[in-house]
């Protein structure tokens, strides 16, 4: 939209085209938008907040990886062109990050990271072609064999770059906490998950803290009875499940508890810091999958 109004100034033969084209794209944006906020799982504005990232403008840049060494060298051959695409281009870079530093976010009521786009590192990596370019054109005799070098550089750089990352991501990689099990899920825990689908259809119960419950539809299709944070009577259902997997239900309490709610199987990870000896005290509950990083109980209602 900023960019939108920067060309509306300045280009007087087409401000018609610049208005309806904005015009159709807030009648597009805004029904969906209003949509989304009252949806359940949108955590509102103080949950927006939350993510808002700080970081120095240096910092920023250096993310960008080697491109900042070349990228700086393409500006010039880049503006040469008056051409309506590359400036829009580097308008919306600009500006991405000019939101990104400033306060604005805090007055949208929303994380600053929703100003970034994937269109930003497009715009770096054609600014890093011209600068390449530019760079080669020092050695007029030897201009491909330099671009060739600089390029291949620039990749095997990159891949050694990327390399030592995931290298450091695998070394501190502890299965124990959610965001590594969540995002590294272990196999034994997915092949458990995935036995469900071999027994009849019924509701999963999964610990009420640990999250677990956003694996289960994805790799079993069944549904969970605590999951995420737009669950209909969250709170109420966290204390109940606590109540069971502590064992501190009676038998019978137990075993109603799972009826009224269509419970047919338990789940018990390392996420959820429950003793399994709570729930084999529980005599209707049989195991069918046994493994460190998961446990699956069926419930027998005979």
């Amino acid at each position: 939209m900023i960019t939108s109004s920067i060309y509306f100034i300045r280009e007087k033969n087409i401000r018609t085209k610049i208005f309806l084209f904005n015009l159709i794209i807030l009648i597009l944006i805004i029904p969906v938008g209003l949509f989304l906020r009252n949806t359940r799982g949108y955590g509102g504005i103080g949950f927006e907040l939350l993510w808002i990232e700080r970081v120095p403008w240096w910092f920023l840049l250096l993310n960008l990886g080697p491109m900042i060494l070349f990228f700086p060298f393409g500006l010039l051959d880049y503006l040469k062109t008056n051409n309506f695409l590359r400036r829009i281009l580097l308008i919306f870079t600009l500006i991405s990050y000019i939101l990104f530093l400033s306060p604005a976010a805090y007055y949208l009521g929303i994380h600053n990271l929703r100003f970034f786009s994937s269109i930003s590192y497009i715009c770096f990596g054609v600014l890093t072609v011209f600068g390449l370019k530019k760079l080669s054109n020092l050695f007029k005799k030897q201009k491909k064999k330099v671009i060739i070098l600089l390029s291949l550089l620039l990749i095997i750089y990159s891949c050694v770059l990327n390399y030592d990352s995931l290298k450091k991501r695998l070394v501190g990689l502890d299965p124990r906490t959610p965001v590594t099990m969540l995002t590294y899920v272990p196999s034994s825990l997915i092949t458990g998950l995935q036995s469900l689908k071999n027994y009849p259809e019924t509701n999963v119960l999964t610990g009420p803290y640990g999250q677990v419950g956003l694996l289960v539809p994805i790799f079993s299709f069944r549904r969970v009875y605590t999951a995420y944070r737009g669950t209909v009577n969250l709170e109420k259902k966290q204390a109940a499940s606590n109540l069971f997997f502590e064992g501190k239900m009676t038998e019978n309490e137990a075993k109603n508890f799972l009826k009224t709610n269509k419970l047919g199987f338990v789940i018990l990870t390392p996420l959820d810091n429950y003793q399994a000896k709570n729930l084999n005290r529980y005599r209707f509950l049989k195991p069918i999958y046994n493994k460190e990083s998961i446990i699956i109980w069926e419930v027998n209602n005979d």
